[in-house]
């Protein structure tokens, strides 16, 4: 049975290089070598080229948040700009959906004219209808009261 554990029998001068070429480095002894030998066990002795990968990796998932973080603060940073009418069916797409995100109920701001197609007062599918025919119309002449 072997006196130490690393002792395999081993010519005392090859243990000796061999102590040299992967013992600590030269000049630490005691609880120095200690750290620097369970730092090596526990893996960071890192290559520069490894060390370049976990930076790129880092980098990129930050770059992936911020990308995220801007494209959320953008979607939900406050109301749309205006809708500037176009003269074609997307007014009436427009209207309609209007109308639905207000349950029916016309617009809060039916005092606004330019959606009023009707001329009645209130904003509702009615005008929905003559601003589509508008769009659709063939002869170029307008629905009665509508100018697309």
């Amino acid at each position: 049975m072997p006196e130490r554990e690393d002792d395999f029998g081993l010519p005392i001068k090859l243990q000796e290089e061999l102590r040299a070429l992967y013992g600590p480095a030269r000049g630490m002894t005691g609880r120095d070598a200690e750290i620097l030998a369970a730092a090596r066990a526990a893996g960071h002795d890192m290559t520069p080229r490894r060390r370049y990968w976990r930076a790129m990796g880092a980098i990129g998932m930050a770059a992936a948040v911020a990308l995220a973080a801007g494209i959320m603060w953008r979607q939900y940073s406050g109301p749309a700009p205006a809708y500037a009418r176009t003269g074609d069916i997307r007014d009436a797409f427009y209207l309609a959906r209007q109308i639905k995100a207000h349950h029916g109920t016309g617009l809060p701001n039916a005092r606004e004219g330019s959606w009023d197609a009707n001329a009645d007062g209130v904003i509702d599918q009615r005008d929905v209808r003559l601003l589509a025919l508008a769009a659709v119309k063939l002869d170029g002449v307008g629905v009665k009261g509508v100018t697309p």
